[in-house]
């Protein structure tokens, strides 16, 4: 059974406060072009309640998430650990032979979760071969990004990149399949999916230039790729917190 199944009895009765102020607001943000477009969603006992305008035009269009993957992913990671404990204090090289001998081979499961890898790859290239990938994070150093060794700070992509690849390979299935089967759909959310060179979500992330709102390049990964409805992204959060 899925740790986060849900048990309707036990739902608090907490009514939906009006959201006409924000609706309101999100419409005059779209007219006076402070954003291209919104999609929200929010559960009230049982009832959802859905918000969307500009260039969101069905609450149950896909978008993307970014960052929203990366609680799915520790989740993934966490719900695999329970089974196998002892590999969250494992060094990385056991699992990645890539980064043998490496800072980053020696730091261990909890370092990463914990964001104290004293590492930062804010532009890590997660589209191209792991090869690559893997070679830049077997050469990264702490000093590199004027940081001290296992020193806590945000790593957007690197660490959340090598999640994803752990994953693969201790369950020998791609990681996105593995976060779909094991979480996304128990939760609720079996229409989300994390974007690739060849699935994207069908409304884009946008970004202002001289007034005008242009597409930006699609975000890739474990960590930044999530893609879906607000009403699959609130059923799963729903989900989470039952």
């Amino acid at each position: 059974m899925w740790p986060y199944a849900t048990n309707p009895a036990t739902s608090p009765s907490s009514p939906m406060p009006d959201l006409t102020p924000t609706r309101l607001l999100l419409e005059a943000g779209v007219r006076e072009n402070r954003w291209a477009g919104f999609s929200l969603a929010a559960f009230s006992v049982h009832s959802l309640f859905t918000l969307h305008g500009g260039c969101v035009s069905d609450p149950s269009d896909s978008v993307p998430w970014y960052s929203a993957g990366k609680p799915v992913t520790a989740l993934g990671v966490l719900s695999f650990l329970t089974q196998t404990p002892q590999l969250a204090s494992t060094s990385l090289q056991t699992t990645f032979p890539e980064l043998a001998s490496s800072y980053f081979g020696g730091l261990n499961l909890t370092d990463v979760l914990t964001h104290r890898t004293g590492l930062r790859f804010p532009n890590l290239p997660v589209h191209s071969p792991a090869k690559e990938i893997f070679a830049i994070l077997a050469k990264a150093e702490p000093r590199d990004f004027s940081l001290l060794p296992r020193q806590a700070a945000y790593d957007p992509r690197g660490g959340w990149w090598l999640l994803g690849q752990w994953l693969a390979r201790q369950t020998q299935i791609p990681w996105e399949d593995f976060l779909c089967q094991k979480i996304l759909k128990p939760g609720g959310a079996a229409n989300m999916f994390f974007a690739s060179l060849s699935r994207f979500s069908s409304v884009s992330m946008v970004e202002k230039k001289a007034g005008h709102w242009t597409s930006v390049p699609p975000s890739f990964g474990p960590g930044s790729g999530l893609c879906g409805s607000a009403t699959d992204l609130a059923r799963l959060y729903h989900a989470l917190t039952m």
